[in-house]
C-alpha cells in the first residue's frame, strides 16, 4: 500500500555524476508501481479506466479515483439518491438491472452512506415493472427484511418463470391445431345440429354437434369463470375454488397429435424431415419443427459437412491478404530437378507468384525473398498470411518469420480445403492450363515446371470477372498487359545466337524450343535440345504452326553415354538427355585429371563452359618473369537460384586502411602485408557445380563426361564469397574477431585476463577432443611457466584438471591462456631488496568453485620483506559444509606451507623479528583459528587441520582479517573482473623483466606456434 497512500516515494531518477543515465533504483520502483497500476485497472469498469488515461503513476490514480467515486459532497450524495430513487428495470434484463442498483448501494456506502437492507429492497420494487407485483407484495410483506443477495436469487428465479410462460402461450397459440369435425349441411342454412335446444334446428336439417344459432349469439353475455373456463358462473360460485390440484381443462382438439421429431422419427426408421411432414400430414397429426428437436442417432450417423457459400470479398489493398498453397511431390521430377512448386496469390489483384522447389524445407527461404521482393516494389506490407495449415507453412522456422514480420497467419480448418478456396482453384487452374501446353506441344511431362511458370505468366494477363473483366495484371501494376509478346508454347523458334559463338563459322541460329518467359530478362526461354541448355533471347523468330516434339524428325538423336569409374580420369557422365559438350577429336596430353568427383551426375546438372587465360608476367624492367596460365569459368552462363545463392562478399574500405596506417605510423606499430597466391581458388564451393573438361585434358574414352568443381574457380559468381568466407573462418579459429565497423576487418589482440570472469570448467562441457595430445602437451608446457607467472596459476590449474577427456571448451579456455600471455611475455617477478624480512601470508577459498564435485578451491601467497616467494592454487581434498570450514582448512594448509618456510629459514640462521601473519576475509574462520567457539561447526574437520589453532595458541602464528577488495589471493581462487585482477597483480610484484622467465619464454613461444 505504500506506492498507493503516497508512503513509499519515489527515488531520484538520474544519477548525481551524469544526469543521463538513469539509477537502478528508480528503474526498479518503476517497474513494481506499474505493475500496481495494472492491477488497479483489472478491477475497474470501463466507465472507471476513462477516468484514469494519462496517469502515470498509481498514487496519482488512486487520488484521481478517490476523487471521482468517494467524493463527500452533498452535491454527490444527492445525485446518487436520486439516481437509485428514479432507476427503473424498463427492458433490462433482472442482472443488468441489480448490477447498476448495486453500484449505486455502494457509491453511497463508499462516500459514508450506507443503506439497510430494507431501504434497499423497497427502491429495487418500486423499479420493477407491471409483472412483478405479486412478486412485489409478496416480498414487502414479510416480516424480516430480505438480504440482498436472497432478492438477486428470486428475481432471477421469478424473471426465468415469466420468460418460460411467455415461451409456452407462444407455443399453445401457434400450433394449436384447428378441430377436425365431422359436419353436414352448409347448404345455405343455419347449421342446425342435434344436442341441447334441437327444436332450432338449420332450415336445411344439417346435423352437427354444435350449438344453434340464437345459443352461439347470446353466448357472449354469459359470464366466464377465471378458474375453470367455463361460462355461466363466476369464480366466486366455481365449486373448484378451493381444489389446490385443480388444472383447467386443455382447449378441446379432437382427432389431433402434437409429435416432435426428435422422440417419433424412430419408428419411421429415421427418414428425412420432408418425409416424416408428408406421413404426419396423411395421418392428420400436427409434428412441432422445433430447432432444438435433435436426434442423436441422426446426429452422429447422418453428420455432413456445411455448405461453402461463394465468397466474392476482396482485400482493401496490394499485399493486404496473401495466400499460399504447395504442390507435390510430383511423381515425375522435373528437367530441372523440381519436385515441388510453391505459388502466392494477392487476394486484392489476383495476381500470382510461383516458385519452384526440389523440397518443401526450401520454403522458409523462399517466403522470405518472396516477401522482400514485392514489399520493395509495391510499397506495400503483408498483413495477412492465408495457407491450409500445412506441416512446411506450421513450421517453428515459418512461423518465427511471420512473427518478426508482424503478419498474422490464418489457417484452414483441418480437412477443410474449401476454407483456402482461391488458391485451391488457382492450382486447378495452373496444372489444367500447364498440361494442355504440354499435350498441345507434345512435349514430355519433365518440362511441366516450364509449362506451369508459363501458365502462372498468361494466368496473369487473362481478364478475369472477379476484377470486373480486367487482369490481376492490370489490378497490380496499373496498366493493361501487353498480349503482342505471347507465343505458343513448345513451338519451334529460332534464337539469335551469335554472341555465343566462338568464331564465324558458326551458325548463328539452331532450331530450339519455346518454353515460355523468362522471370529476369526480357526476353524468351529457347530450349536447344542438341546441348540441353535453355538461351535466354530477345532476338528470337518464331513459327507457331509447328511443334518439334510432336516431329521426332526435328529432334537431334543424343549419343548415349556410360559412367567412368577409372581414378585417374574421376570425370562423371551426363545423363542421356545431355548429349555430347565437346568435340570428339582433340589433341593427345599426358597430364591427368586428379579432382574428386561424386560418383553421379544429377539431371539438374547443367556444366559450365571455361576458357584458358594466358599471360606473360613481366619484371620491373620490363623482361619476362614467367609465363601465366589460368582456367576461367564463364561465370555469366550461370543461372541465379540454381548455379549460385549468395555473391556477396565485403571489400576492405580505404577509409579503413587509412584510418590503419595512420594509427600504425602514431603508434610504432609493425605491418606487414601478405598475399595469398591464386586466393581465388582456396574457397569451398557449397553447391555443386560442373565443369566441361578442360580444352587440351579430355578423356578419349569419355568425352561426354564432366568435372565436378570442390573449390572455386576465377570466373565463378560465388568464388569472391567462398574465399572471403574460407579466409575468415580460418582467422576467426585463430582467435581473431570481426570487426561490427568494416566487415572486411578482422583485429586480434591480447587478452587483460587469464580466464574469463567468473568462468568454471566442468567435465560435462563441450565435445571430447579427437586427438588429446596437442592439449596435453600445451597444459604441461603452461605448468612450467606458473613457476614464475603466478598470475596464470589458477587458470592452469583448471586446465589440468581435464587432461584425460579434454574437450573443446576446455581448449577454448587453454587458448584463452594463451591470448594473454602473448600480451604479458616480458611479464615475471620482481624481487626488491628490504631489510624488513617480515613475512606475509594472503589466504582464500572459493567454496564448492567445482561445479562437478563441489570441491572448494585453496589460494595462497607467501610474501617475504614485500617480495612473493611462494603461491599456490588447488582444490581441497574433502567437501566443506560452509564457506567458514572452507576458509578454516584453507588457512591450515597455507600455514603448514609457512611453517616449512620458517624451518628453512632458522637452518639458514634467518631470524624473523615477528611472528608470520595469515591475512583472511572471513572473520569466522579467523575466530575459529583463535578460539573453540564454533567448535560444534567444526567438530567434523579433519584433525590435521587444527594445528594451526595451535600455533595460534603458541604464538607462533597470527590470524588477522582483511577486507575482501584487498585480499590478493583471490587471483589464485576465482576468474577476476578485468580491474580488479591488474590491481591484484600489481601487489604481486609482476612487471616488465625479460630475464625472469628464463628458458620458459622460448618453450612457451613453440608450443604456441604449433597451436596456431
Amino acid at each position: 500500500m505504500g506506492f498507493v497512500d503516497g508512503s513509499i516515494q519515489p527515488p531520484p531518477q538520474y544519477s548525481a555524476a551524469d544526469s543521463s543515465t538513469v539509477t537502478p533504483e528508480y528503474l526498479q520502483w518503476y517497474a513494481l508501481d506499474q505493475t500496481i497500476q495494472s492491477w488497479i485497472m483489472g478491477t475497474l469498469s470501463k466507465a472507471a479506466i476513462g477516468q484514469t488515461i494519462g496517469i502515470t503513476s498509481a498514487l496519482a490514480m488512486w487520488l484521481k479515483l478517490q476523487q471521482v467515486y468517494a467524493s463527500t459532497s452533498q452535491a454527490r450524495l444527492n445525485h446518487l439518491r436520486f439516481t437509485l430513487q428514479t432507476l427503473r428495470k424498463g427492458s433490462l434484463s433482472m442482472g443488468t438491472y441489480l448490477d447498476r442498483v448495486k453500484t449505486i448501494v455502494d457509491d453511497l456506502a463508499a462516500v459514508g452512506q450506507p443503506l439497510d437492507d430494507q431501504t434497499v429492497t423497497h427502491y429495487v420494487v418500486n423499479g420493477l415493472g407491471p409483472d412483478f407485483e405479486p412478486f412485489a407484495q409478496t416480498v414487502t410483506g414479510q416480516v424480516d427484511p430480505v438480504s440482498f443477495d436472497t432478492l438477486t436469487n428470486l428475481l432471477l428465479t421469478q424473471e426465468h418463470r415469466l420468460q418460460l410462460q411467455v415461451h409456452l402461450q407462444h407455443m399453445n397459440s401457434s400450433s394449436r391445431p384447428s378441430l377436425n369435425v365431422a359436419a353436414r349441411g352448409h347448404h345455405g342454412g343455419g347449421c342446425a345440429g342435434r344436442g341441447r335446444h334441437s327444436r332450432d334446428r338449420g332450415q336445411n336439417g344439417g346435423r352437427g354437434f354444435g350449438r344453434n344459432q340464437q345459443d352461439r349469439n347470446n353466448s357472449s353475455n354469459r359470464p366466464l369463470c377465471q378458474i375453470c373456463n367455463k361460462r355461466g358462473h363466476t369464480a366466486i360460485q366455481c365449486h373448484n375454488r378451493f381444489n389446490l390440484s385443480y388444472q383447467p381443462p386443455a382447449p378441446l382438439e379432437a382427432h389431433s397429435s402434437q409429435l416432435d421429431n426428435s422422440s417419433d422419427s424412430a419408428w419411421l426408421g429415421h427418414p428425412g424431415a420432408s418425409v416424416m411432414r408428408h406421413v404426419f400430414r396423411n395421418l392428420n397429426i400436427v409434428v412441432l419443427d422445433s430447432p432444438n428437436n435433435t436426434c442423436h442417432a441422426c446426429r452422429i450417423i447422418k453428420s455432413s459437412t456445411l455448405p461453402f457459400s461463394s465468397s466474392q470479398t476482396r482485400a482493401p489493398s496490394k499485399l493486404h491478404t496473401i495466400s499460399a498453397n504447395i504442390w507435390g511431390p510430383c511423381p515425375i521430377t522435373s528437367i530441372n530437378g523440381y519436385r515441388y512448386y510453391i505459388f502466392f496469390v494477392d487476394h486484392y489483384s489476383r495476381f500470382t507468384w510461383l516458385f519452384l522447389l526440389s523440397s518443401k524445407t526450401e520454403v522458409p527461404s523462399v517466403f522470405a525473398k518472396f516477401q522482400i521482393l514485392v514489399e520493395n516494389q509495391f510499397s506495400s506490407k503483408i498483413k495477412v498470411f492465408q495457407s491450409d495449415g500445412g506441416t512446411e507453412f506450421m513450421s517453428k522456422k515459418f512461423q518465427d518469420l511471420l512473427s518478426s514480420s508482424g503478419i498474422h497467419h490464418n489457417v484452414s480448418c483441418p480437412y477443410t480445403p474449401q476454407q483456402n478456396g482461391l488458391v485451391e482453384r488457382k492450382h486447378r487452374h495452373i496444372v489444367e492450363m500447364g498440361l494442355t501446353l504440354l499435350a498441345q506441344a507434345s512435349m514430355p511431362k519433365s518440362h511441366w515446371d516450364s509449362a506451369f511458370a508459363t501458365s502462372v505468366y498468361i494466368i496473369n494477363r487473362l481478364p478475369t470477372p472477379i476484377l470486373h473483366s480486367k487482369s490481376p495484371f492490370d489490378v497490380l501494376v496499373g496498366k493493361p498487359p501487353d498480349y503482342s509478346s505471347l507465343r505458343v508454347f513448345g513451338c519451334l523458334c529460332y534464337p539469335h545466337l551469335r554472341p555465343y559463338s566462338d568464331h564465324k563459322l558458326v551458325d548463328r541460329s539452331t532450331a530450339c524450343v519455346f518454353l515460355g518467359y523468362h522471370p529476369n530478362y526480357k526476353g524468351f526461354r529457347c530450349l536447344d535440345v542438341a546441348k540441353n541448355k535453355v538461351y535466354a533471347s530477345r532476338n528470337v523468330v518464331f513459327d507457331e504452326t509447328i511443334f518439334p516434339y510432336s516431329q521426332p524428325a526435328l529432334l537431334p538423336t543424343p549419343k548415349p553415354s556410360s559412367s567412368s569409374t577409372a581414378p585417374s580420369f574421376p570425370l562423371l557422365p551426363l545423363p542421356p538427355i545431355v548429349p555430347s559438350l565437346v568435340p570428339s577429336t582433340v589433341p593427345t596430353v599426358s597430364t591427368p585429371i586428379t579432382s574428386p568427383v561424386p560418383s553421379t551426375v544429377p539431371t539438374v546438372a547443367t556444366p559450365s563452359d571455361i576458357h584458358s587465360v594466358f599471360r606473360v608476367k613481366t619484371k620491373p624492367d620490363g623482361s619476362i618473369d614467367r609465363y601465366k596460365a589460368r582456367l576461367v569459368a564463364k561465370g555469366f552462363n550461370q543461372c541465379e537460384g540454381q548455379d549460385y545463392f549468395e555473391t556477396f562478399s565485403p571489400v576492405v574500405k580505404p577509409v579503413t586502411i587509412r584510418t590503419v596506417l595512420t594509427l600504425a605510423v602514431g603508434r610504432n606499430w609493425s605491418i606487414r602485408q601478405l598475399d595469398v597466391n591464386n586466393a581465388f581458388l582456396n574457397g569451398n564451393l557449397d553447391q555443386k557445380v560442373y565443369m566441361v573438361q578442360p580444352s587440351g585434358f579430355q578423356d578419349k574414352t569419355h568425352p561426354d563426361a564432366v568435372c565436378r568443381l570442390h573449390k572455386s574457380l576465377y570466373g565463378l559468381n560465388q568464388s569472391p564469397r567462398a574465399w572471403y568466407q574460407r579466409l575468415t573462418s580460418y582467422l576467426l579459429d585463430l582467435g581473431f574477431t570481426l570487426s561490427k565497423a568494416d566487415s572486411s576487418l578482422l583485429v586480434s589482440k591480447p587478452l587483460s585476463t587469464p580466464i574469463v570472469t567468473g568462468s568454471k570448467l566442468s567435465k560435462y562441457d563441450g565435445t571430447p577432443l579427437p586427438d588429446p595430445s596437442v592439449y596435453r602437451s600445451t597444459v604441461g608446457a603452461l605448468q612450467y611457466l606458473t613457476l614464475t607467472q603466478p598470475d596464470i596459476q589458477y587458470a592452469v590449474n583448471q586446465a589440468c584438471q581435464f587432461q584425460q577427456n579434454p574437450t573443446d571448451t576446455h581448449w577454448s579456455a587453454v587458448k584463452h591462456i594463451l591470448r594473454y600471455l602473448k600480451g604479458t611475455l616480458s611479464y615475471g617477478l620482481v624481487i626488491h631488496p628490504s631489510s624488513d624480512l617480515g613475512v606475509d601470508v594472503y589466504s582464500d577459498a572459493d567454496w564448492g568453485g567445482c561445479p562437478d564435485d563441489r570441491r572448494s578451491v585453496t589460494g595462497f601467497c607467501i610474501f617475504l620483506g614485500g617480495s612473493l616467494i611462494s603461491w599456490s592454487s588447488k582444490k581441497q581434498p574433502t567437501v566443506a559444509r560452509s564457506s567458514a570450514e572452507a576458509e578454516y582448512r584453507a588457512l591450515a594448509i597455507a600455514a603448514a606451507e609457512v611453517t616449512w618456510v620458517l624451518q628453512l629459514f632458522k637452518e639458514l640462521k634467518v631470524f624473523v623479528s615477528s611472528p608470520p601473519v595469515i591475512w583472511c576475509d572471513n572473520l569466522s574462520a579467523t575466530y575459529i583459528a583463535a578460539n573453540l567457539v564454533f567448535h560444534g561447526r567444526v567438530k567434523h574437520v579433519e584433525l590435521d587441520y587444527h594445528f594451526i589453532r595451535e600455533r595460534v595458541t603458541s604464538g607462533l602464528l597470527q590470524v588477522k582479517y582483511i577486507s575482501t577488495h584487498d585480499q590478493v589471493a583471490d587471483v589464485f581462487t576465482k576468474g577476476l573482473p578485468k580491474s580488479q585482477f591488474m590491481k591484484f597483480l600489481s601487489k604481486l610484484r609482476s612487471s616488465l623483466s625479460p630475464s625472469a622467465c628464463g628458458g620458459m619464454l622460448d618453450i612457451l613461444y613453440h608450443t604456441m606456434i604449433q597451436v596456431e
